[in-house]
């Protein structure tokens, strides 16, 4: 039963069962498109994370340890289809507490989030090992890949129900029990799924939803029996959950952060896909996504042309402003709330302040709802804090070069290193690019979105670790070197 102040359930799940928190504290979700109460959450103090942590320990020495892959993969397998049929319901109760439109929600997350489940679940029963043959020192030795325990993952907000499948699916199929807290400001559609975890054949303590804000995150992060810690976010928090794991007991980390990715756009380009990848699919959430294209580099003799169509279509973007995203016809949502309004809006300010020029957008869109003009600059100087800062919203600045050299330069020229976009149509320079970005995930002629076999993750100050395929199941293991002295002989 969900808790009588919101319609949604609110308690935490820990070991199976749906329980209260003993914090005391809830936190309240609002819809960003019109301000109306969405529902709230009980707030896990450290009472319940280590109650979560407890029931976590006792399944991974347990029952959950006698589990064949084969048996963790039925279970995940199930899991998937269960939640597979809540979809619609899911996706609106997430657009409601993001704002991310509901052909976003229903027809891309909810369906990728399946799959991922799936995906991860073909892996359990097929996790390998190595030996080595005793011919060079005389010890035959094995490499296997085990379990690293209780395990703990911090997610966002921007495609929680992806997250939460590459979390759980990664760390459940190699063996570990997890602990799993959504954001705080779409809290609710890990707990709308809780109840799926026991008849999905999971024993109790595998799987545990607590929620709560970055106080309850930081407990997860410092906790002493919390073997590896997920965590998905902007750099800074990032940066303090890289401490506290440090400073506790030197937990692992899979730091997926934030991105000021470049779209480096050649003269040979198809202007129609560049404009599609980078106006009609960034403005689609508004540019709330790591991977999005937010330092548009254009080669000059195209430079007008794109420029132009990238004006045009971000005012066409807001001439929809503001819409229901609720609405299937919704090509736009609204942010994610008044905290994330009010830093996109500084980051606005900071680029005028910084010299940068507006071509279009650049303010507040109405009065009601977490809506802002969808905004390019050009000119920004390179030095800048616009230049060097995520934003996090639907802002764009583009910068004309005349090199291949050059944008590789100004590409990279970040602390950061998610994603990068490279528009040609001669693949032999668009591999040559590829190759000298910084970036762990360097697209042609697409947008930056992951998948269910490759590696997605950051370099330099974008963090670390990898989800997605045998990549992701790696990061929630450790791996074992047995060795044998092929030489023995009992006396």
């Amino acid at each position: 039963m969900a808790d009588k102040e919101t319609p949604y359930e609110s308690r935490l799940f820990i070991n199976n069962e749906f329980v209260h928190a003993t914090s005391g504290r809830t936190l309240s979700v609002h819809n960003p498109a019109n301000g109306d109460y969405v529902g709230c959450v009980e707030v896990a103090g450290a009472g319940d994370v280590d109650a979560a942590v407890r029931a976590a320990g006792a399944a991974f020495k347990g029952p959950w340890s006698t589990f064949t892959g084969a048996k963790r993969r039925d279970c995940l397998i199930k899991f998937a289809d269960l939640i597979e049929k809540r979809i619609e319901t899911l996706a609106r109760v997430e657009t409601l507490s993001m704002g991310a439109p509901i052909m976003f929600t229903q027809h891309l997350l909810g369906p990728w989030s399946v799959s991922a489940l799936k995906a991860a679940a073909g892996y359990a029963d097929k996790i390998e090992g190595q030996s080595f043959t005793d011919q060079d020192d005389g010890m035959y030795k094995i490499v296997e890949w085990c379990p690293a325990g209780v395990c703990a993952a911090l997610s966002t907000w921007n495609a929680g129900l992806v997250y939460f499948a590459f979390y759980v699916g990664a760390a459940l199929a190699s063996g570990n029990t997890l602990i799993y807290k959504a954001s705080e400001k779409s809290p609710f559609n890990a707990l709308m799924i809780a109840d799926l975890i026991p008849e999905a054949g999971f024993p109790p303590g595998v799987l545990n939803i607590v929620s709560g804000d970055g106080e309850t995150g930081a407990l997860l992060a410092s906790h002493m029996q919390v073997r590896v810690l997920g965590f998905t976010g902007s750099a800074p928090t990032g940066k303090k959950v890289a401490e506290l794991a440090a400073q506790s007991n030197m937990k692992k980390t899979i730091l997926e952060l934030g991105g000021k990715a470049p779209g480096i756009v050649f003269d040979d380009c198809d202007v129609k896909n560049v404009l599609q990848v980078c106006a009609q699919h960034f403005l689609a959430i508004n540019g709330q996504a790591c991977t999005a294209s937010t330092r548009l580099l254009v080669q000059s003799a195209v430079a007008d042309q794109i420029t132009q169509g990238m004006k045009e279509a971000f005012e066409q973007v807001e001439a929809m402003m503001p819409c229901d995203p609720l609405d299937p016809t919704a090509g736009v949502g609204a942010l994610a709330d008044e905290k994330q309004l009010r830093h996109v809006l500084d980051g606005l300010e900071m680029g005028k302040q910084s010299g940068g020029r507006v071509l279009t957008g650049g303010s507040r869109k109405g009065t009601v709802g977490c809506y802002v003009q969808p905004t390019i600059f050009v000119d920004v100087d390179e030095d800048s804090r616009l230049w060097r800062e995520e934003v996090y919203g639907p802002v764009v600045l583009i910068k004309t070069f005349e090199t291949e050299e050059e944008a590789i330069r100004l590409g990279n020229d970040t602390e950061y290193g998610l994603a990068a976009q490279i528009f040609t149509t001669d693949m032999a320079r668009a591999i040559r690019v590829a190759r000298k970005m910084e970036a762990g995930v360097v697209s042609i002629n697409a947008g930056g979105v992951g998948d269910l076999q490759s590696a997605f993750g950051g370099t330099k100050a974008s963090g670390h670790g990898r989800t997605g395929g045998w990549y992701g199941l790696r990061e929630f293991m450790e791996p074992k070197t047995i060795k044998i002295n092929m030489n023995y002989r009992q006396d």
